[in-house]
Order: structure tokens, then sequence, then C-alpha cells
């Protein structure tokens, strides 16, 4: 949950479990870790407080643990509990953001990536979900721009 305790930016961590295998979301670097979730890195960077440009992304979960994110305060269907603003991001693309988009597995599962590529099998892309700050590394991003 995003709160004044935050910086203006903050990673947005990605989560994964098994049985199902499904992911989350989280400014909490160990977020669920003492439930079996796994951390495997930042996943992009987000507002962690309104800004003027800013619109609050919404966390929906379903049980066993699904997360879905939304940037309208209301459920995506049935069964669908509300979690709160996760962090708050753009809705429109302005300078030095990149897409986040959403992808859909064929049980309703949800993962989100700033690399629109289908994770693979049964997995389908509903588009761009909103647009946020890139988890480059700075010294990969240096190379990159020394080349």
């Amino acid at each position: 949950m995003a709160d004044s305790s935050f910086p203006v930016i903050a990673p947005v961590f990605q989560l994964i479990a098994d049985n199902p295998l499904r992911y989350n979301y989280s400014s909490d670097p160990d977020a669920g870790t003492s439930q079996g979730w796994t951390r495997q890195g930042i996943a992009f960077f987000a507002f962690g407080k309104n800004q003027p440009s800013a619109v609050p992304v919404y966390l929906y979960f379903a049980e066993p643990w699904h997360p879905q994110f939304t940037l309208t305060n209301k459920p995506p269907g049935p069964g669908w509990n509300y979690g709160g603003i996760a962090f708050y991001a753009n809705n429109t693309q302005t300078p030095d953001t990149l897409a986040v988009y959403e992808f859909q597995s064929q049980d309703l599962r949800y993962q989100y990536s700033t690399n629109g590529s289908v994770p693979g099998p049964g997995w389908t892309l509903n588009g761009v979900k909103f647009y946020t700050f890139g988890a480059t590394p700075a010294a990969a991003e240096a190379s990159s721009q020394a080349s």
C-alpha cells in the first residue's frame, strides 16, 4: 500500500509462487515471502505517492492469491477482493516512461511486464495497462549509452 512514508519513486517488485504458478507485484520486497512467494527482482518503478500526472493503480485479488491491477476502483468481476492502492502510475505515455503490459492466462492469472512479448503458451496479451518507469539497472544503462 502506498503511504506517506514511501519515496516519490518506488521500486515495484515481482514475486512468484508455485502451485498454481502466479505472480504478485508489491513495493514491499518481502511481501508474502513467509507464505511461499519468492522475490524475482524489480519489475518497474512507480510513484509511491500521488503526483499531478499520476493515477492510482488499484489492487484486487482472488483466492488463492491471484492479483490484478486496475485503473478504476471497481472489481474486475465477482469473487475479487479490494486490496487498496498499490502504487501510482501514468495512464498516458510521457517522456521517459515505459508501457506496462497485462497478460492473462487461460485460468485467469495475471502477469505484468514492460516487455510486450507473451510470456508463454496459454497466455494472452491484454494490452497496455499503465505507464511507469523502467527497471534497467544503472550500470547496464550506462554501458548501453557508451556503445
